[in-house]
């Protein structure tokens, strides 16, 4: 079984932060308001099947810093295989509307990445990293640095940079379907 986890923070206040692009995406993917909500795991989940291989979404109801406490919960009682794992999450290095597939990679200062990989043991796992940067007058990714980082991820898209995000998801859902 494949396990996808969009990383974000929980709440309404963060639905359209950059940090959540993750979710933003996997929620145009599900289409269901109806997820199920699992206590022990402090997550909420859905299952389905993408090219007949059984696939349980899970989106983390914690913080981005403490997302490998649901992960490592579903992880060890599914049974999940290091190579099952895709997460979905905003990635400050890449523009607005790109997107990259690694495979068995550092954090790169990612705090919802660490907290995945100090709980699973490993970092060999998929990420599927979406841009949330914008690009400057020469076409130039502007990457907020140090202290602006944190203020910048939690920030909400504008309605255009939104668009650009939500788009993805058909490029999202193909590279899933790649890696199953």
């Amino acid at each position: 079984m494949f396990l996808i986890v969009p990383l974000g923070n929980p709440g309404e206040e963060y639905k359209k932060t950059r940090h959540n692009a993750g979710r933003i995406i996997v929620d145009e993917i599900v289409e269901k308001s109806d997820w199920d909500f699992s206590k022990a795991a402090n997550a909420f989940f859905y299952k389905t099947k993408i090219l007949d291989k059984e696939v349980q979404f899970l989106k983390p109801e914690t913080f981005m810093n403490a997302s490998g406490c649901a992960v490592s919960y579903i992880f060890k009682k599914k049974n999940i295989k290091s190579g099952e794992l895709i997460v979905i999450h905003d990635d400050i290095d890449l523009p607005i509307g790109e997107y990259r597939v690694s495979f068995n990679s550092g954090s790169a200062g990612h705090n919802g990445i660490e907290s995945i990989i100090n709980s699973i043991d490993t970092k060999e796992f998929y990420r599927i990293r979406i841009g949330v940067s914008p690009k400057d007058e020469d076409g130039n990714t502007r990457r907020p640095t140090g202290g602006e980082q944190g203020d910048f991820v939690l920030k909400n898209f504008s309605k255009v940079d939104f668009e650009k995000i939500v788009v993805l998801k058909e490029k999202v859902l193909e590279e899933i379907e790649k890696i199953i």
